[in-house]
């Protein structure tokens, strides 16, 4: 009985764990979509736009921006896991 218990407590943090991983999952397709969209916006100008000098400029800091932004997001992901796995 003693074992089943236990058995049956892993299973309930296991459970515990993946619902927390799947959350995570989805919070992290949210917040990579916005910065994904205005790398895409300016992806789209880049070909009628790509001799002006401003564009280029904010493109760059967009670029930047919004890539610093995905990277993050993906290293909390990370971190986050390295904890569930435990």
């Amino acid at each position: 009985l003693v074992k089943r218990v236990e058995r049956l407590e892993q299973e309930v943090l296991q459970t515990e764990k993946l619902k927390a991983v799947s959350t995570m999952a989805a919070g992290m397709a949210h917040e990579i979509k916005n910065p994904l969209m205005a790398i895409q916006t300016f992806g789209d100008y880049l070909p009628e736009k790509h001799n002006d000098p401003v564009f280029a400029q904010k493109f760059h800091e967009i670029l930047t921006i919004e890539t610093r932004r995905i990277h993050g997001i993906v290293q909390e992901v990370l971190d986050f896991l390295l904890k569930v796995k435990d």
